[in-house]
Protein backbone atom coordinates (compact mmCIF):
# COMPACT_ATOMS: atom_id res chain seq x y z
CA UNK A 1 0.00 0.00 0.00
CA UNK A 2 1.54 3.35 -1.01
CA UNK A 3 2.06 5.99 1.66
CA UNK A 4 1.88 9.74 1.25
CA UNK A 5 4.07 12.04 3.31
CA UNK A 6 0.92 12.96 5.26
CA UNK A 7 0.17 9.28 5.95
CA UNK A 8 3.66 8.78 7.32
CA UNK A 9 3.52 11.82 9.57
CA UNK A 10 0.07 10.82 10.89
CA UNK A 11 1.27 7.31 11.78
CA UNK A 12 4.48 8.64 13.32
CA UNK A 13 2.37 10.94 15.52
CA UNK A 14 0.99 7.75 17.13
CA UNK A 15 4.50 6.92 18.36
CA UNK A 16 5.61 4.53 15.62
CA UNK A 17 9.05 4.79 14.05
CA UNK A 18 8.99 4.82 10.25
CA UNK A 19 11.05 1.61 10.16
CA UNK A 20 8.28 -0.20 12.05
CA UNK A 21 5.63 0.36 9.39
CA UNK A 22 7.19 1.50 6.10
CA UNK A 23 9.58 0.24 3.45
CA UNK A 24 10.90 1.98 0.36
CA UNK A 25 10.09 0.38 -2.97
CA UNK A 26 11.36 2.06 -6.13
CA UNK A 27 11.83 5.30 -4.19
CA UNK A 28 8.31 5.31 -2.74
CA UNK A 29 7.23 4.50 0.79
CA UNK A 30 4.79 1.62 1.23
CA UNK A 31 3.24 -0.06 4.24
CA UNK A 32 5.34 -2.91 5.52
CA UNK A 33 3.91 -6.42 5.36
CA UNK A 34 4.75 -9.29 7.68
CA UNK A 35 3.55 -12.80 6.90
CA UNK A 36 1.79 -11.45 3.79
CA UNK A 37 -0.35 -8.96 5.70
CA UNK A 38 -0.10 -5.35 6.80
CA UNK A 39 1.84 -4.80 10.02
CA UNK A 40 -1.17 -2.97 11.43
CA UNK A 41 -3.61 -5.88 11.10
CA UNK A 42 -4.26 -7.72 14.35
CA UNK A 43 -4.92 -11.46 14.75
CA UNK A 44 -8.58 -10.95 13.77
CA UNK A 45 -7.66 -9.01 10.63
CA UNK A 46 -8.71 -5.66 12.11
CA UNK A 47 -6.67 -2.50 11.64
CA UNK A 48 -4.94 -1.32 14.82
CA UNK A 49 -4.74 2.27 13.53
CA UNK A 50 -8.10 2.38 11.75
CA UNK A 51 -8.88 6.03 12.52
CA UNK A 52 -5.39 6.97 11.29
CA UNK A 53 -5.14 4.52 8.38
CA UNK A 54 -3.45 5.72 5.18
CA UNK A 55 -5.48 7.23 2.35
CA UNK A 56 -4.74 4.23 0.15
CA UNK A 57 -6.35 1.97 2.75
CA UNK A 58 -9.39 4.24 2.76
CA UNK A 59 -9.67 3.88 -1.04
CA UNK A 60 -9.25 0.09 -0.98
CA UNK A 61 -10.43 -2.16 -2.63
CA UNK A 62 -10.07 0.35 -5.46
CA UNK A 63 -6.62 0.20 -7.06
CA UNK A 64 -4.92 1.93 -9.96
CA UNK A 65 -3.40 -0.51 -12.45
CA UNK A 66 -1.89 0.68 -15.72
CA UNK A 67 -3.71 3.99 -15.35
CA UNK A 68 -7.13 2.40 -14.82
CA UNK A 69 -9.02 2.29 -11.56
CA UNK A 70 -10.89 -0.87 -10.60
CA UNK A 71 -11.74 -3.05 -7.62
CA UNK A 72 -8.93 -5.41 -6.60
CA UNK A 73 -10.76 -8.62 -7.54
CA UNK A 74 -7.54 -10.67 -7.37
CA UNK A 75 -6.89 -10.01 -3.68
CA UNK A 76 -9.91 -8.54 -1.94
CA UNK A 77 -12.65 -11.08 -1.13
CA UNK A 78 -15.17 -8.22 -0.82
CA UNK A 79 -14.42 -6.51 -4.15
CA UNK A 80 -17.62 -7.93 -5.66
CA UNK A 81 -19.66 -6.04 -3.06
CA UNK A 82 -18.66 -2.52 -4.10
CA UNK A 83 -21.35 -0.54 -5.86
CA UNK A 84 -21.10 2.25 -8.42
CA UNK A 85 -20.89 4.96 -5.76
CA UNK A 86 -18.15 3.08 -3.87
CA UNK A 87 -16.20 2.76 -7.12
CA UNK A 88 -16.56 6.46 -7.92
CA UNK A 89 -15.52 7.65 -4.46
CA UNK A 90 -12.77 5.05 -4.09
CA UNK A 91 -11.27 5.82 -7.51
CA UNK A 92 -11.27 9.53 -6.80
CA UNK A 93 -9.38 8.89 -3.56
CA UNK A 94 -7.01 6.36 -5.18
CA UNK A 95 -6.14 8.89 -7.90
CA UNK A 96 -5.52 11.54 -5.25
CA UNK A 97 -3.15 9.17 -3.42
CA UNK A 98 -1.23 8.49 -6.64
CA UNK A 99 -0.95 12.23 -7.32
CA UNK A 100 0.45 12.78 -3.81
CA UNK A 101 2.91 9.91 -4.20
CA UNK A 102 4.16 11.25 -7.54
CA UNK A 103 4.61 14.72 -6.07
CA UNK A 104 6.68 13.35 -3.16
CA UNK A 105 8.57 10.69 -5.10
CA UNK A 106 12.16 10.55 -3.95
CA UNK A 107 12.57 12.98 -1.07
CA UNK A 108 15.48 12.92 1.30
CA UNK A 109 17.94 10.10 0.94
CA UNK A 110 17.19 8.15 4.09
CA UNK A 111 13.46 8.78 4.40
CA UNK A 112 11.34 11.01 6.53
CA UNK A 113 12.44 11.74 10.07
Amino acid sequence: MPLTREDIEKIKSLGYDIGEFAVRVDGEFRLKNENDKCVFLDDKGLCKIYDYRPLGCRAYPMIIMNGSCKPDYDVCPYADLVDTEDIEVGCKLARYVISRIDRHHGGDEDGLR
